[in-house]
């Protein structure tokens, strides 16, 4: 994946499926291969044009990925510099504020304690928020889980949008406490009814993310049972 200038981006993509051995994980072999293409792609259509205005820019995310023995690699690139990806890395305009983000969630690379699919779909959040904070932050989201034994599998558009929807559906419901926080001068009472307001929404957007139609019920119940703590009858 890459982004910046998408003609080099191709290219790069396709030189190195062509050039790239299939038949074996060979760590050396693959990162020769992958930093002699970005360059070798600098040399003939970046360099050249380097006075130009519009002269093309962009960077590379690799994934690698062995089918036996299981065996997994990234890489990034920087012009025509590839280097090893230590932990978490983000490219593009973007990056700042996805790095800013994923830091507040995940303090110290805290990532790796977590299930893979729950940091999945984190970074479909993280990117969604990047996408409508950044211009030329656009596109369809596509997301690959490489799991590390040979196995991988891409999240269907549907599910993205879907997981967008959780994140979207939490910030709208947040504002209210947030700015519940700001006053100081909010009864105690007015606050706990945004408490559970928010817990309401909360429990709602549960029964959305319910799979199974047991499930489904169960949570709707809770949905409902919180809707009617958050929203007491009037005393008469």
């Amino acid at each position: 994946m890459g982004a910046g200038d998408s003609a080099c981006i191709d290219l790069c993509q396709e030189e190195m499926w062509r050039k790239l051995p299939t038949d074996r994980y060979d760590y050396s072999a693959m990162l020769h291969i992958i930093r002699d293409t970005v360059k070798e792609v600098h040399e003939r259509h970046v360099w050249p044009r380097q006075a130009a205005s519009n002269a093309p820019s962009f960077q590379l995310l690799i994934a690698l990925q062995g089918l036996n023995p299981g065996s997994r690699s990234l890489f990034y690139s920087q012009d025509s510099v590839v280097l090893p990806v230590d932990g978490y890395r983000s490219i593009g305009v973007g990056c700042y504020l996805s790095d800013y983000l994923h830091e507040r969630i995940y303090p110290n690379n805290s990532v790796y304690q977590v299930a893979t699919e729950e940091a999945a779909r984190i970074e479909v959040g993280i990117l969604d928020e990047v996408k409508s904070a950044i211009h030329g932050c656009d596109g369809e989201t596509l997301v690959a889980i490489f799991y590390g034994d040979g196995n991988f599998r891409w999240l269907l558009g549907l599910e993205v949008r879907e997981i967008e929807s959780w994140f979207q559906g939490f910030y709208e419901s947040e504002v209210p406490i947030f700015r519940a926080i700001a006053n100081s001068d909010m009864s105690d009472r007015e606050f706990d009814l945004q408490l559970k307001q928010f817990d309401a929404e909360m429990k709602l957007l549960r029964v959305r993310q319910a799979r199974d139609a047991k499930t489904h019920m169960k949570r709707y119940q809770e949905f409902l049972k919180a809707q009617r703590q958050a929203m007491p009858k009037p005393k008469t």
